[in-house]
């Protein structure tokens, strides 16, 4: 199993807004291809992050979802609005893959 952490950085004045589209985004993840896919904001340090969090059972998991994203058209409407409403930072993303060892 895989776990993927995406760290984005929220535009100012745009946290609410970022929170209602990542809780969005996790729930169809989690509905449309059984995901475990979580939302996180810390509740120390840097108030205007929020944390991604999806585990897959391996990378060719991973891989095989994010070419089915590509096709699906509520994930497309998703990453349409992503774009044009600015939620994040531009390139202020940090991504973190980690290899679950139980």
């Amino acid at each position: 199993m895989i776990t993927v952490v995406n760290f984005n950085e929220v535009a100012p004045g745009k946290l609410s807004e970022a929170v209602d589209f990542s809780k969005r985004a996790a729930s169809h993840r989690k509905n449309v291809y059984s995901q475990d896919s979580k939302v996180m904001r810390p509740t120390t340090g840097k108030q205007s992050m929020l944390v991604w969090v999806n585990t897959f059972d391996s990378y060719a998991k991973r891989e095989e979802i994010l070419e089915k994203e590509k096709e699906n058209s509520e994930w497309k409407a998703l990453m349409k609005e992503l774009h044009d409403n600015e939620y994040f930072m531009p390139n202020a993303m940090v991504s973190y893959i980690y290899e679950i060892l139980e």
